[in-house]
C-alpha cells in the first residue's frame, strides 16, 4: 500500500491576466488524467482472482487548491493511494506512478512532486496451503478469505508465518462512529486460545 501527496506548484496572479500565472488546478486536472489512465492499465494488466477486487485499487481520496475565486491558484494537492496484489513491490508502484506523471513533469518542469504521505506497506500473501491455515479453517468449520485490507502482517511474515483474523467487519472500517460488535470478541478469543493449544501443546 502506498499513500502519496502529489503537489503541483503553480504562480499566483490575479484571475483578470491569466496569462501572469500558472494555474495549479489546471496543472492536476491534467495530472489527475494521466492518473486515471494509470488506474485503468492496473485494472487490465494485474489479475488476483482470490481477491473479490482481484486488481490493484487506485484511490483519489482528498485534493485541495487555491484560496479565492479571483486568484490564480498558486498550489494543488492531491492524496491518493494504490493498493498493490502479492508479487507487486513497492518499487513497482512507485515507477509506474513516476512513469504516468512524467509528460505532466516534462511539460512543467519543476512544478510536480510526489512525495509519501506515510512510509509504505508491501503486499501479504500468507500461502493457502499453509499449515497455519489449514489448522484455522479446521477450527474454524469453514475456509479462510482472502482480502486486499492494509495490516502488519508483511512485516511479521518477515518472522513468522502470519494470518489476520479477528473480529470486525471493512464495512464498518474508515467510517463516521467505526464500531465492533461485542458479540465477536469472545468467538475470537476462543480461536485463538485454540491455535496458540495446537501449536504449543501438540
Amino acid at each position: 500500500h502506498i499513500s502519496n501527496v502529489v503537489r503541483v506548484l503553480g504562480q499566483s496572479g490575479h484571475s483578470s491576466d491569466p496569462a501572469r500565472g500558472v494555474n495549479a488546478i489546471e496543472l492536476m486536472h491534467d495530472a489527475i488524467g494521466h492518473i486515471m489512465q494509470l488506474r485503468d492499465s492496473l485494472k487490465a494488466r494485474y489479475h488476483y482472482e482470490a481477491f473479490t477486487v482481484p486488481y490493484p485499487t487506485l484511490n483519489l481520496g482528498h485534493i485541495h487548491g487555491g484560496d479565492a475565486s479571483n486568484r490564480i491558484c498558486a498550489c494543488c494537492e492531491l492524496h491518493m493511494d494504490i493498493r498493490p496484489l502479492p508479487g507487486m513491490t513497492l518499487n513497482d508502484l512507485n515507477g509506474l506512478l513516476n512513469d504516468a506523471l512524467a509528460p505532466v513533469s516534462e511539460r512543467w518542469p519543476g512544478r510536480l512532486t510526489v512525495a509519501e504521505l506515510h512510509p509504505p506497506i508491501p503486499g501479504y500473501e500468507c500461502p493457502p496451503d499453509h499449515q497455519l491455515v489449514e489448522v484455522v479453517e479446521k477450527l474454524l468449520g469453514t475456509k479462510t478469505d482472502v482480502v486486499n485490507y492494509c495490516t502488519e502482517a508483511p512485516f511479521m511474515q518477515t518472522l513468522c508465518p502470519t494470518l489476520v483474523l479477528g473480529p470486525g467487519s471493512i464495512n464498518q472500517a474508515h467510517q463516521p462512529d467505526e464500531y465492533l460488535e461485542t458479540r465477536f470478541i469472545k468467538p475470537t478469543r476462543e480461536l485463538i486460545t485454540q491455535v496458540v493449544h495446537h501449536f504449543c501443546w501438540h
